[in-house]
C-alpha cells in the first residue's frame, strides 16, 4: 500500500455471518460468534496490525458494522438482536442472515457502552478513525 501511496486501510472486522474480533470484556461474541477459535483477532493481532501499518504510514481503522448485519452477536447475547435468521430474508434484512441490534432496547446501549469502552482505547494510539457502519435496517426487523 505505501510504495502506491495509499495511507488508509479501512478493515471491516465483523459482520452478519461472524464476529472474529476478541473483545476480553465481552469474549463471550467471538468465542461463540466466530467462525472458530482459529479465526479470531486477538487484541494483541490488532495493535500487531496497526503497528505494521503505521510503520509504512498507513493508519489502520476499523469498523464493526451496525445496527444491520449484527447478526453474530445473536450467538451469545439473542436478547440484543431483533429479527434473526428472520425468513424470508428480503422482508427483514439486505442479505441473510437477518439480525439487526434492537435499537429500542436500553440493553443494548449498555452493550455498546462496554462494546466500544474496551475497544476504543487500545485502537485510539494508533488511528484517529472508528467506524460504526450505520448500515440499513429494514423497518420489518422490528414488526
Amino acid at each position: 500500500m505505501s510504495w502506491n501511496k495509499l495511507n488508509r486501510l479501512h478493515i471491516h472486522v465483523t459482520d452478519a455471518q461472524s464476529w472474529p474480533l476478541e473483545i476480553p470484556s465481552i469474549p463471550s461474541l467471538s468465542n461463540e460468534g466466530s467462525y472458530s477459535s482459529e479465526t479470531v483477532y486477538t487484541t494483541t493481532d490488532i495493535e500487531n496490525i496497526q503497528k505494521y501499518g503505521s510503520l509504512r504510514g498507513i493508519e489502520v481503522y476499523f469498523e464493526i458494522d451496525t445496527p444491520g448485519h449484527t447478526s453474530s452477536i445473536a450467538f451469545s447475547h439473542p436478547e440484543l438482536i431483533a429479527a434473526f435468521e428472520a425468513a424470508p430474508y428480503i422482508l427483514y434484512c439486505n442479505e441473510p442472515p437477518c439480525g439487526t441490534l434492537r435499537l429500542n432496547d436500553s440493553a443494548v446501549d449498555t452493550f455498546l457502552d462496554k462494546l466500544m469502552g474496551d475497544l476504543l482505547p487500545r485502537l485510539s494510539p494508533y488511528s484517529s478513525y472508528f467506524h460504526t457502519g450505520g448500515d440499513e435496517v429494514k423497518y420489518n426487523a422490528y414488526t
